[in-house]
Order: C-alpha cells, then structure tokens, then sequence
C-alpha cells in the first residue's frame, strides 16, 4: 500500500488537489442494497465475485453433465455454491 499511497500524494500534489476519505463499509451501512440489508460489506464480498461466476460456469457444463448421466445413470457432483 506504501506504492499507492505515495503515487495519490504526488498526483494530489501535482493536481493541487486531496483525496475524500471515504469508507465503503459505513457508506454500505448507511444505504444498504434492499436484498442485502442485513449482511456487513465484508461478509457480502466474500462471495460477490466468486458465486456469480460459479454460476456461470455452471450453467455452461448443461452438455457434460447429459452426457455423464448417459453414461453413469447418475448426476455429477457439484459443490453447493454451484447449485
């Protein structure tokens, strides 16, 4: 973080310009999204950019998973985010 830091201080310097302090956990708290309204940013983005992307995934194996129950009489298994 050192890097960034020292590369905002110059470009603040350079711009005449400072950086807003912001926090994107107090600023989630304040107006959360109504279907998450009870879950803290943290918890949220744990799962954000993984599940979706499973599910996608996912979606694109429908072909492997005729052609495994053909052959096996059985479905794949798939961890539970994938579901």
């Amino acid at each position: 973080m050192d890097f960034m830091d020292s590369f905002v201080r110059d470009l603040e310097g350079l711009l005449g310009v400072s950086k807003p302090e912001i926090s994107l956990a107090e600023m989630w708290r304040n107006s959360p999204p109504q279907s998450d309204a009870n879950i803290e940013l943290s918890d949220y983005l744990e799962t954000a950019g993984t599940l979706p992307y499973y599910k996608d995934a996912c979606a694109k194996l429908d072909e492997f998973v005729e052609g495994y129950k053909k052959k096996f009489y059985k479905t794949p298994f798939f961890h539970q985010a994938l579901r």
